[in-house]
Formats: C-alpha cells, sequence, structure tokens
C-alpha cells in the first residue's frame, strides 16, 4: 500500500494522531526445502475496531510483495494472527509486508471511542476498502537461511584465486570472498581446514580482518547478501542488538571491531585458545 505519510479524509489509527491507541505487533519466519512460513500477531489495543471485526464490518489485511519475482497476496485475519506459507519458488531476494484493517461493509455513521475531539460533531462514514488503521510494515529476505545466521558460511567463503599473488578480500559478491593464491590454499585446505584448533586461528585474524573490511563498507554494498545476513543478525540477536552498534552510522565507525568480535563470537579469546593447544600440542610451555 505504501501509505506512511498520507493522509486521509477520515480517522485511521496509526496515521498521526486520529486516534488514542497504539497497536503492537509481532513476526517471524521459518522455512523448510519448499517455503518460507511468516507469522505474524496483532495486539490492536482498540476496542471499537475490534468489534468492527468481531460483527464481520472489518477485517485485519496482511498484503506480501516480492518485487522480484512479481508476486503479491493478501490475506484477512479475524483475530489478527496470521500463518503465511510462501513457496520458495515464488519469492527471491526482499519480501516485504504490510498490515492493517480494511473495511468491508459500507459503514454510515462510524464511531470510536478514542477518536481524536477534533472530529467531535462530525458525522464519518465509510465504504468497503478503506483504511480502518495501519498497523505497520516490514521485510524479510529470502534468501537467508535465519536458523544458521550465527555461521560464518552464511555470508564468507574462503577460496582458492589462481590469478591472485596474495590474499584478497572480495566485496562486490553475494558473500564476502577471501581469495587465497593456489599454494597458500592447498596447505590451508590440507593441514587447517577441518581442524578447530587452526579454525580458532584462522577466525582471530584472516575472517576477522575481512568481517572489519566488509562492516567498514557495508554501505556500499547494502543489497548484497553477506550485508543483509549481517544487518539482519544485529537485528535478530538479541545480545548483540544490546550493542546498539550501527555499522551504517558513520559515528558507530570506532565500535565497529567490537561489533565483528560479537558476530564471530568472541574470536580472539578462541585464537589464543587455538594457540595454547598447539603449544601443549608440540609439548612446548606457552611464555608469558
Amino acid at each position: 500500500m505504501k501509505i506512511e505519510n498520507v493522509a486521509f479524509p477520515y480517522p485511521v489509527q496509526g496515521i498521526g494522531n486520529d486516534i488514542d491507541s497504539i497497536s503492537q505487533w509481532q513476526f517471524s519466519v521459518e522455512q523448510n526445502k519448499a517455503e518460507y512460513i511468516l507469522t505474524v500477531d496483532v495486539q490492536l489495543n482498540n476496542k471499537s475496531i475490534e468489534d468492527y471485526i468481531k460483527y464481520d464490518i472489518a477485517d485485519y489485511v496482511c498484503e506480501i510483495e516480492c518485487t522480484s519475482t512479481f508476486m503479491r497476496r493478501c490475506e484477512r485475519s479475524k483475530d489478527g494472527h496470521f500463518d503465511i506459507r510462501l513457496s520458495k519458488s515464488d519469492v527471491a531476494r526482499e519480501v516485504t509486508f504490510e498490515l492493517s484493517v480494511v473495511v468491508k461493509e459500507h459503514i454510515e455513521k462510524y464511531t470510536n471511542t478514542q477518536l481524536n475531539p477534533i472530529f467531535a460533531g462530525y458525522e464519518i462514514s465509510m465504504e468497503p476498502g478503506d483504511l480502518m488503521a495501519y498497523i505497520g510494515k516490514d521485510k524479510f529476505s529470502a534468501d537467508i537461511v535465519y536458523e544458521k545466521l550465527n555461521k560464518v558460511s552464511t555470508f564468507m567463503i574462503i577460496r582458492e584465486d589462481s590469478q591472485v599473488s596474495q590474499t584478497e578480500i572480495k566485496l562486490d559478491t553475494e558473500k564476502i570472498e577471501i581469495l587465497i593464491p593456489s599454494a597458500m590454499y592447498e596447505h590451508y585446505k590440507e593441514e587447517i581446514k577441518g581442524s578447530s584448533t587452526y579454525s580458532a586461528i584462522i577466525h582471530g585474524s584472516l575472517v576477522f580482518n575481512a568481517l572489519l573490511h566488509g562492516l567498514n563498507n557495508i554501505t556500499s554494498h547494502p543489497d548484497k547478501l553477506w550485508a543483509r545476513c549481517i544487518m539482519t543478525r544485529i537485528e535478530k540477536d538479541v545480545e548483540i542488538a544490546k550493542l546498539n552498534i550501527n555499522p551504517t552510522d558513520e559515528e558507530d565507525r570506532e565500535d565497529l571491531p567490537k561489533l565483528a568480535q560479537a558476530l564471530l563470537g568472541d574470536p580472539f579469546k578462541r585464537l589464543f585458545t587455538g594457540i595454547e593447544k598447539i603449544h601443549e600440542s608440540l609439548n612446548f610451555d606457552v611464555e608469558d
């Protein structure tokens, strides 16, 4: 609908101060091999509008759109709860959805106990399709595996590149790519990859530096999968959200190393633990 900053000739909850009540809502996205399941729960907090819904004069509505595939759907609910199944073949990249309450039948004299006093004395009528309440909008990425957001593999990959003479980092790809010269990659593949001890060292050095480079340049690649995965992780992970560090905010730039460490799960601690294990396996004493 895209109705933000739009004025209506009748009162709409959620638009300006027409009606003195604020709705609350939350959503989650799960997925299986074939589909995404979008679950939404709305608490309207306005008895008058809830009564219109109860008596089948209005409905909760969720409009879903994917601009990449031109998919559009409209779902209705009587209790503010939605379980919407979207086939993975119908969506790609970003999926947006918008929540509202829409009139179904003609209302000769609309009333609401929480109506702004500026409407006192006016007779308000509403027609089918009119907006009774605007609840809000949000989006999710249809190419993000939400259950695996805490895994580095969702946004980064290490691969061989015979054309480079030293390690390079690419950000203009869907995942951050760490490109390693062929000779180094053979060493990585045979002796490092798959080892938890060596992986900790790689995470605390190579991966950390690549991630920090990505965070410093995330505003230049907002539509890439790696950037969307990171931003979604920051939003969804409660502990990381508490840091209140936004990589797109210039004022937070000095705190990006702290954010990178949180995203990788304290990589420096694991790096030193890995080094200690190597020393122990070689029967060396760790020196101060």
